[in-house]
């Protein structure tokens, strides 16, 4: 979502490129609520 806006700005101002780094985690984990557990946790 965000890459298709970027590239979309990039064509509209004529900005040269955009490189993905495919080593880099994808944006934030997810967080989520352990009711059986002790709080927030990951399952």
């Amino acid at each position: 979502m965000v890459g298709t806006l970027a590239e979309l700005i990039m064509d509209v101002v004529g900005f040269g490129g955009m490189r993905y780094d495919a080593s880099k985690p994808d944006g934030m984990p997810q967080k989520l609520l352990d009711v059986f557990g002790d709080g927030w946790g990951g399952g």
